[in-house]
């Protein structure tokens, strides 16, 4: 049973009162009560977590998560934890310091000379570790390479947003490695990944050198950020392992640079994928043609996701250094055989999405179940007002010499009752073979 639960029981019975002590589940804190909703300070919370370490009993813990989203940690006390983890040989740490947004996390992981006098001589660091888990918290390269050295049952490796963390090589021996993430870790510049046995690998960041060598089992792979454009638009870079993955995940949250769109584009070859999820921020109005092109150098692929968020913070033309995905790129396409299931999320009914699904229908028309999902918080933000809100100190800006047109045929639906009737008006488009689901 979870701990909450153990020490649930310490009521039932004068005999039972302190057996919760001794549990070796899950210590799982946070800053949040999860019966009341609401938020923890950062004293309180500490003196709860050093009074249930303080009075734990057992030889081991399974579980030590820690997750701090809304108290402002003094961070003092924090290292005692990460000893605490340690001499209880736990098996799964989470330290997740994501404050907020506008925070920054200064909390550094200990050194290894730290961590060394507090063990047992005998003992490596956290030997019985198989997932570590390190968010908004800030580790060093030498510290991380000996984790994978110290830990040989280690499963599972994830860090996001440390700071300080720049050149990492995770190659074998690593007999266990099955599931890797390095995201959001600003000054990282370079990553070398030899693992056998790995099959997840998730990178979310800026371009760096990226070294792939013997990976044969990863089908699940996840990038985002500089790094994704990347993959997209400089496809020769990333061909020694694009063909592997069955399952891939692409984040976009910045527009593609003029210069990449106009160069030749040659797209991965995806022989191996099955399944595709595209995540993508867009401006309304871009064409987002240049994603469908994902599906027709994807011939095996039997499910597609697109989820689109729309900014309206202001339209795509009057972006100086970005322009919208030419839909000449995607001329002539192939009917795709093997696609049986399309969903399509944050559908507001602009032109630009419209013409997308058209070309969905196209492009596969053996789809068996299509969904339009028209849930999005493009509904909630307010319309770009070009009048007051584009400066130009020289000429006009486009919206201005076209008032009342170009603009206006570009915006999406403002409910999602309005958006599900643009949808509903593609039914006719639809091959009978196709079951078109709105939502």
């Amino acid at each position: 049973m979870s701990f909450k639960e153990a020490a649930r029981t310490s009521i039932l019975s004068r005999r039972w009162r302190y057996l919760w002590m001794f549990t070796s589940g899950t210590l799982e804190f946070e800053d949040m009560d999860s019966a009341t909703g609401s938020k923890i300070k950062w004293k309180e919370l500490k003196a709860r977590v050093n009074r249930v370490l303080k009075l734990h009993q057992g030889p081991s813990v399974d579980s030590f998560v820690i997750r701090i989203r809304h108290a402002r940690p003094r961070l003092s006390g924090v290292n005692s934890w990460i000893h605490f983890a340690m001499q209880k040989e736990v098996k799964r740490f989470d330290l997740d310091l994501q404050v907020c947004e506008r925070s920054y996390c200064r909390y550094k992981f200990p050194s290894i000379d730290k961590l060394l006098p507090h063990t047992h001589e005998v003992k490596p660091v956290f030997g019985s570790l198989r997932s570590l888990r390190l968010v908004y918290v800030h580790i060093k390269d030498e510290v991380v390479q000996h984790f994978l050295a110290s830990c040989p049952y280690l499963e599972q490796l994830c860090i996001r947003a440390s700071y300080i963390t720049k050149n990492l090589q995770v190659v074998d021996p690593l007999p266990n490695l099955r599931v890797m993430e390095i995201s959001e870790c600003c000054q990282i510049q370079s990553l070398k990944v030899s693992a056998m046995n790995l099959v997840s690998f998730t990178y979310n960041g800026k371009k760096i050198r990226m070294l792939f060598k013997k990976i044969p089992n990863v089908s699940e792979l996840s990038l985002g950020g500089g790094f994704c454009q990347s993959f997209m638009c400089e496809p020769n870079k990333h061909s020694s392992y694009s063909v592997q993955p069955v399952k891939l995940t692409l984040n976009l949250a910045t527009a593609i640079p003029r210069r990449e769109i106009l160069a030749p584009l040659d797209l991965p070859q995806l022989q191996s994928l099955k399944r595709l999820e595209l995540n993508i921020v867009s401006q309304v109005g871009r064409s987002l043609l240049f994603f469908a092109s994902l599906v027709k150098v994807s011939p095996f692929l039997h499910e597609f996701r697109i989820k689109i968020s729309y900014k309206v913070d202001q339209p795509w033309y009057v972006i100086s250094n970005v322009m919208m995905f030419p839909e000449v790129l995607i001329a002539d396409s192939v009917c795709h055989k093997n696609l049986k299931k399309v969903e399509v999320s944050g559908f507001i009914g602009c032109p630009s999405d419209v013409s997308f699904v058209l070309h969905l229908f196209k492009v596969a028309p053996s789809v068996e179940m299509f969904v339009i999902d028209t849930q999005s918080e493009y509904y909630e933000q307010e319309l770009w007002d070009c009048l007051s809100m584009c400066d130009w100190e020289g000429d006009p800006c486009i919206c201005s010499r076209n008032p009342g047109k170009m603009f206006d045929v570009q915006t999406g639906a403002r409910t999602t009752v309005k958006a599900k009737k643009r949808a509903k008006r593609l039914e006719l488009c639809s091959s009978k073979k196709t079951t078109l689901v709105i939502k």
